[in-house]
């Protein structure tokens, strides 16, 4: 058996922080707040009930800018919310989303 954590598999480490999220599954759109946020994805507060393996898009407000992303629910908390692993960001919005962090982290430190 593996002693390894779901944390332990993490790629990219997450920060804390409270960003503004809008997500649009299908029809549905959520304007919603995240948890924490990683380079790989995003865990957001929500009591909307949605599936595992759903695909979403989200716009990310990330400071003065505003970052637009695709990707899929791989985590659910009932009544907490869910977390999204980023498939896709457009243009250069990854070292976008990466200088926010680190402007992010610096503040908490």
């Amino acid at each position: 058996m593996s002693t390894s954590s779901y944390e332990d598999r993490r790629r990219h480490p997450r920060v804390e922080c409270a960003m503004r999220i809008r997500v649009r599954e299908d029809d549905t759109v959520y304007d919603l707040t995240t948890r924490d946020v990683s380079l790989g994805g995003v865990f957001l507060f929500s009591k909307a009930s949605v599936a595992l393996n759903a695909a979403m898009t989200l716009q990310l407000e990330a400071g003065e800018r505003t970052l637009d992303a695709g990707g899929t629910v791989v985590h659910r908390l009932p009544g907490v919310g869910f977390g999204v692993r980023f498939d896709w960001m457009a243009e250069d919005g990854e070292r976008r989303l990466a200088e926010f962090l680190d402007a992010v982290g610096a503040e908490a430190a």
